[in-house]
């Protein structure tokens, strides 16, 4: 029985400009309207405020739960940068300390040398 209906189906773009409408009001004025019961007269844009307060908290908990995966990403990704890059200057100290001195002592036989001939 189709007719027995009472929330007829609404054209989607008159539905699709009362939510622009509503997100523009803002969940807290909208509630506080519909409770007051002087904000929105006509029974179908009512129903449909209610349903999209409803909706509401849903949108905001799956927003909300990718941002927290978006920063936790985040977060391990700067904890392995740090962790390269103290592998890195480890590398590099390690590699500088494997001389054992007899860089510096050749050059330092070097500028002996030079010194000795430009004297």
């Amino acid at each position: 029985m189709p007719d027995d209906d009472p929330h007829p189906q609404l054209a989607p773009d008159v539905e699709a400009a009362w939510r622009v409408e509503f997100k523009r009001i803002g969940e807290k004025q909208l509630r506080d309207a519909l409770n007051s019961g002087v904000g929105i007269a006509d029974e179908p844009k009512r129903q449909a405020a209610f349903c999209w307060l409803g909706d509401e908290p849903e949108e905001r908990r799956l927003r909300e739960e990718k941002t927290y995966h978006y920063v936790r990403w985040t977060f391990f990704a700067a904890i392995a940068a740090v962790i390269v890059g103290l592998i890195g200057v480890g590398l590099t100290f390690l590699h500088c300390g494997d001389s054992d001195g007899r860089e510096a002592a050749g050059r330092a036989t070097t500028l002996k040398g030079y010194m000795t001939q430009t004297a």
